[in-house]
């Protein structure tokens, strides 16, 4: 028991570290995102950032690691915590090696990984308004196309890979050029998770989206099941897509 005339140093006192919980946000920024696209991409990180700063829990330590995609891949936010990120500003150029950045991603989930052994699950969120570049061609008829996806050799390292495999995946298809498909065969979408892949439109859809995202960084590290999504209310505005759904292409 501590003497009442006794002096506490409290330099000595060590404070239980937060337990780290990694955000991977795969973004596309190549050329057909230039114009309003980008801005509508910049503001809607932004308030992503903004938002998760506000509802900050002291047990958690969100860190992030983002992922550019146009005319090369990128890493603007590089396992960097929360508190650190000062918000930049993505510019729109170029191809889409998409199929690059779902490989680079897998790498820096091991080197996070050996650092951070007891920490929650990844979430990996995939932003795209179009196809990648950097893929075999052959896409034929709409039941041809989802099980092309599925055979894709970047996406089948991808999903092979045991950190991803226990991940929370989540997709937006920005406007109506997005490949949907694709996107539901990233987020391994089955009658359980179908809700993971989600459409926008324009820039409000955008924010939601991205509130979207803030919402399942709070379950996923609050639950004891990352997987349960009932506590999440849906978001009219958006699409859910579900796997095997066959899409025009408008």
């Amino acid at each position: 028991m501590t003497n009442k005339n006794e002096i506490v140093n409290f330099s000595d006192i060590r404070l239980s570290p937060r337990r780290p919980a990694p955000v991977y946000l795969l973004l596309d920024t190549s050329g057909s995102m230039a114009g309003e696209k980008i801005n509508e991409l910049n503001a809607g990180f932004a308030g992503l950032i903004s938002n998760c700063k506000k509802e900050d829990n002291q047990e958690i330590e969100l860190v992030f690691t983002v992922i550019t995609f146009g005319g090369g891949v990128h890493i603007p936010i590089d396992n960097m915590a929360l508190k650190e990120i000062n918000i930049p500003t993505f510019s729109a150029s170029g191809d889409t090696p998409m199929g690059a950045a779902l490989e680079l991603v897998a790498g820096k989930l091991d080197e996070f990984y050996a650092k951070n052994a007891q920490s929650y699950r990844p979430i990996i969120v995939l932003f795209s308004d179009g196809e990648p570049t950097d893929m075999p061609s052959g896409l034929q008829k709409c039941e041809d196309r989802k099980m092309f996806w599925e055979k894709w050799i970047s996406l089948q390292k991808f999903h092979a890979h045991r950190r991803v495999a226990r991940a929370t995946r989540l997709a937006c298809a920005f406007g109506q050029n997005a490949n949907k498909e694709m996107l539901v065969a990233f987020a391994n979408a089955d009658e359980k998770t179908h809700f993971q892949v989600l459409m926008a439109s324009d820039a409000a859809g955008i924010a939601k989206f991205f509130k979207y995202v803030t919402a399942s960084i709070a379950t996923h590290t609050t639950s004891t099941d990352s997987e349960d999504w009932s506590q999440m209310a849906p978001l009219k505005e958006l699409y859910f897509l579900k796997k095997n759904q066959c899409l025009p292409r408008n």
